[in-house]
């Protein structure tokens, strides 16, 4: 929804199936079907297998060997995922007026070696990516298709210049060509399922253990300190420990400086921002989904039709101005929509989250204060926005308005307090394009160069839920001391259970 609450309000649905998206947009803008044909051929570049494939691959390999490789350019050879991912979706979109415009990979040739990787590159990929940035019959000239085929990079928290354009391929196949999946009985059936394969496995899983250090023994980690009371404290020895705790928190808060130093994530950690937070709304509501008019699809509302804009100004702007007019941009999702079990639970009953952005300077002053603890001024602050927010939706849709039972509303400073991120960040590292590159990427890896330590979680791979299942993977493969022969096995076993997959892309999707 584009231009909400204002006379010129306009709605997109967005399909999901191979081609759908691409087929439907070519549908409501004709005018543009040679842009977006060239977006999509582009968007399956980037995505293709060989390119997930490029980008997991230079987390396995030692770093001296992707330095090598890097110098050679070899990894732009073997896939496009890199080529790619130096443009911001942005600069795809944008009608680029130069006569000579730079070329994606063009713009490394910056001595004879790089040049000499450039002539062993893809020429005629090359050649299209010129012919893309070159031609005025490819570019997208409508907005509003510009914000339907850059919409998906809000998931990223950072605006859609600053989203890698292969990043956002990922994404997009993820969730568009082959469909989002809710699980039945919600997000607590995850831990509720594999906790019981950690204990048959002789593991333990301990709640309230707040690790307060990694320990260390002449540079090397021997385990954790469960605990900040010196007489509840409780040092637990292993012999490795794996960090889903995020680089920042790791590296910087946990372990000791000369320590972490040893680590090839120490400059990222200490350059990289943290990821933006999000500003929650949960509502519980009388009536069924059905009732309601609450759906298995998400709706994202905007007040314009610049995205760019939108999300900038959402974070910059003093928090009267914000609740002066419709709030920025909001996504709306149920989970008694998407959860078939939901009315067995809970008859008569539905919910709905709605997750915005807010600038964490309004919320600040309130950081490190215990939840339910921190005044009526914080209380009051974030209560505006929620009602403000709720004001809105309910407007909207006004099934709603007289159906709300119960309204709570999160601060960055909640995401703070229960994922311990800085600054209230909901995916720890920024989702910056320059953290994606190949230098970068190799970088952020399982082995951390400290012995004892590994790490998993999104800061290895990216945000999502099967970003950091490939993420776990990759640490179980370098521990296992199987970095490649765990894939292999993987598949065989897929092939076992399930015979082969129906093509390349399933795969990994």
């Amino acid at each position: 929804m584009l231009d909400v609450m204002s006379p010129s309000q306009r709605e997109y649905t967005i399909s999901s199936g191979p081609d759908a998206f691409e087929n439907q947009l070519i549908k409501q803008f004709p005018d543009e079907a040679q842009g977006i044909q060239e977006f999509f051929r582009l968007l399956k570049r980037a995505y293709d297998p060989r390119g997930t494939m490029a980008w997991f691959a230079v987390k396995l390999l030692p770093l001296w060997f992707n330095k090598v490789l890097q110098l050679f350019g070899l990894p732009r050879l073997l896939s496009d995922f890199y080529a790619l991912g130096k443009k911001s979706v942005k600069e795809v979109l944008e009608v680029i007026q130069q006569q000579h415009p730079v070329c994606l990979e063009l713009s490394y040739c910056k001595n004879k070696r790089s040049r000499l990787a450039i002539h062993a590159y893809n020429k005629s990929f090359i050649i299209e990516i010129l012919n893309f940035f070159s031609s005025q019959q490819n570019h997208i000239k409508n907005k509003d298709l510009q914000f339907l085929l850059s919409y998906s990079t809000v998931g990223f928290l950072v605006p859609p210049s600053r989203v890698s354009f292969s990043m956002m391929s990922l994404l997009h196949v993820h969730c568009c060509e082959y469909g989002s999946c809710y699980p039945i009985g919600g997000a607590s059936e995850m831990p509720y399922q594999i906790v019981p394969v950690i204990e048959r496995s002789g593991g333990r899983v301990l709640m309230k253990a707040h690790v307060s250090q990694i320990l260390t023994e002449g540079g090397k980690v021997v385990g954790v300190r469960v605990g900040n009371k010196e007489n509840s404290m409780v040092d637990i020895h292993a012999p490795i420990v794996i960090s889903d705790a995020g680089m920042h928190n790791t590296l910087l808060d946990l372990l000791p400086k000369r320590v972490a130093e040893k680590s090839p994530a120490w400059p990222l950690a200490k350059t990289i921002r943290p990821s933006v937070g999000n500003l929650s709304v949960f509502v519980g509501l009388r009536g069924t989904p059905e009732e309601l008019g609450l759906t298995a699809q998400n709706i994202w509302i905007h007040a314009g039709c610049n995205l760019e804009k939108m999300f900038t100004e959402s974070l910059v702007k003093p928090l009267p101005e914000l609740l002066a007019k419709p709030y920025p941009a909001l996504r709306l999702s149920s989970s008694a929509g998407k959860d078939p079990s939901w009315k067995n639970r809970y008859p008569d009953r539905s919910t709905l989250s709605i997750l915005s952005f807010a600038p964490y300077s309004e919320f600040s002053q309130w950081s490190g204060l215990p939840t339910k603890k921190r005044g009526d001024d914080y209380n009051t602050t974030k209560n505006a926005i929620g009602q403000h927010i709720v004001d809105q939706v309910t407007t909207l849709f006004p099934k709603l308005k007289n159906a709300i039972d119960y309204v709570n509303v999160g601060s960055p400073v909640t995401i703070e307090h229960y994922l311990s991120t800085r600054e209230g960040g909901s995916y720890n590292m920024e989702h910056d394009i320059t953290r994606f590159g190949q230098e970068q990427s190799a970088l952020l890896r399982p082995e951390s160069g400290i012995e004892g330590l590994y790490f998993t979680g999104q800061d290895v791979t990216s945000c999502g839920f099967a970003s950091c299942l490939y993420s776990g993977f990759l640490c179980a493969s370098i521990i296992l001391k199987k970095r490649y022969l765990l894939l292999w096995e993987l598949f065989n076993l897929h092939r076992k259970l399930y015979g082969l997959p129906e093509g390349r892309n399933d795969l990994f999707f």
